[in-house]
Formats: structure tokens, sequence, C-alpha cells
């Protein structure tokens, strides 16, 4: 949070002085304004102070917050398909990055997602409503390495702050998966959505 402005008197140090009554006391009310988003708000204080004859002063003390700061981001390791056949395999946002918003909800948005020319007209990408999607004929891959899927994303908060992402799906043959470590691959089977880990 970034405090905008701070005006009038704080609230731990208000003095009341009256030249006839040294029991002049004040009352205070606070109001919340909400602004624009989750995190973006005004607190006005109000303080009346007032003598035993009814004399009073009035004083309001303006706070403004506003949240300035995006989402703290990570790309997780990239994601891995082992090919096996024709089929589809889906990665969410959560397996590709990690998304952390301490004042609001994090939101990932699709921006899009190439296949490297080495793999273009044998899978293709596409967006889902978590994530991405890799369809085509995994088994036509060259074996020379693993072909290329980049992931491009936004991640945002409640009030505008916003960070890019870009991930990578490597899509392997079964010959370059045991060099390029890809343990943990997803490996496509014959069917759309079906595959195991």
């Amino acid at each position: 949070y970034e405090i905008l402005r701070v005006t009038g008197v704080q609230t731990c140090a208000l003095p009341i002085l009256d030249n006839c009554d040294t029991t002049a006391s004040y009352t205070t009310t606070s109001v919340t304004v909400p602004g624009s988003c989750t995190s973006d708000y005004q607190i006005v204080h109000t303080f009346t102070a007032a003598d035993r004859t009814g004399n009073s002063e009035t004083w309001v003390q303006t706070v403004g917050v506003t949240d300035t700061a995006a989402p703290e981001t990570d790309v997780l390791d990239d994601g891995c398909i082992m090919q096996g056949g024709s089929g589809s395999v889906s990665y969410t946002y959560a397996e590709l990055f990690s998304a952390q918003e301490d004042c609001s909800t994090a939101t990932f948005n699709f921006v899009s997602c190439n296949v490297t020319a080495a793999a273009a007209g044998s899978i293709t990408c596409s967006s889902t409503e978590f994530g991405v999607e890799i369809d085509g004929d995994f088994a036509d891959l060259a074996e020379a390495g693993p072909a290329d899927v980049a992931v491009y994303a936004t991640v945002s908060d409640s009030c505008g702050n916003s960070v890019n992402l870009a991930g990578s799906i490597y899509v392997h043959s079964e010959m370059s998966a045991a060099t390029a470590g890809a343990e943990d691959c997803k490996v496509v089977v014959e069917g759309s959505g079906d595959y195991k880990d």
C-alpha cells in the first residue's frame, strides 16, 4: 500500500487548548470511503472538541490508501509433454506460473501461445478457461529435439496492477526425453484430453 496523503493532525497527539475550561474533550468518528477497487479507499477521521459551554471545533484527517503493487509472480518449471500419439494435453496456469496477491485476488489472463516452426503444422495451441491446450499429432514430430510451445499470459489484481508472464511447454520425442530430464512429462495417448503423468 502507498499512503497518498495525510492532512490534519495525528490521531495520537490531538491537543485541546481552552483558556477557560481544562476539562474540554473531543469525540471521534471514522468513515471509510471506497475507491475504484478493493484496495483503494480513504479513511476520514473527524475530531470534534467541545467545552462545557458548548463551544466546539472540528478537525478532519484524511488518509488515502491505494494498492500500487502488482502480484508477486514466478515462472514454475517448464511444462513437458512426451509424444506418443494424436490427442490433446492441457496445462493450467497454476502448473506453469505462481502468483501471490496480498490485497485482492490474482487473476490470470491469456495473451497468446506460439508453436515453434519445428512443430508448426503438427500441433496447435489454444486458450482454455484455466490455461492452454495443445492438440495434434505428437507422434509426427521430429526426433531431433524438443519442440517449444511458448505461453504468454498476464496476472492482475482487482486494482489493475499486472505482470506479464512467459513460460514454455516442451514436446519431447521418446529419444530426446531421457537426455532432457523429462521424468514428469505428461504422456499423450490416443484420444482427446487423454494423458497420464
